[in-house]
């Protein structure tokens, strides 16, 4: 085993100890890279499992929001750019797989979000023909944040919101 490697067993334990709702979630600190490194090392010891891969997804929202937050808007849309790329290959990759699909269409809403914050509303426009897709029409959740971004973007644009969300 390679210097500094964890056992897979070990690395995996440690990880399900900050899982909530079957998603790890990371901090910004010493911790939270170390997690992130560990199920980054993951991923690449097993490519397929999407479970990996959807936390690191994840991960990855979770610090694109603080950048938006603490005002570091471009870098916060460009890692939700670079986050949202990484979820269509997934998603391409595992048609059937719905949670990535659902995740992949979330990303897409954030976007969105992060473009009309800042006055774009043709960038974030594209984002919401996702809701119109299967996977979102069943999922409540997305319904609702599809509904959400839709009646922001009509307000941006100064129109009433669009009924079919």
């Amino acid at each position: 085993m390679a210097r500094g490697v964890e056992p897979r067993q070990r690395l995996e334990a440690g990880l399900g100890n900050r899982r909530r709702n079957g998603e790890a979630h990371f901090g910004t600190g010493r911790q939270g890279r170390i997690d992130r490194a560990q199920l980054l090392a993951l991923s690449a010891a097993d490519p397929k499992n999407s479970q990996y891969e959807r936390d690191l997804l994840g991960n990855a929202l979770g610090l694109a929001k603080i950048d938006l937050v603490q005002g570091r808007r471009e870098v916060g849309i460009g890692r939700l750019q670079d986050t949202l790329a990484r979820a269509r290959v997934l998603a391409a990759g595992d048609p059937a797989n719905a949670k990535v699909a659902k995740q992949r269409i979330a990303l897409g809403l954030f976007l969105a979000e992060a473009r009309l914050a800042g006055g774009e509303t043709a960038a974030a426009r594209p984002f919401l023909g996702e809701c119109a897709s299967e996977v979102a029409r069943g999922d409540e959740e997305l319904r609702d944040f599809c509904a959400v971004v839709a009646a922001r973007l009509a307000r941006a644009e100064g129109r009433a919101a669009d009924p079919a969300f």
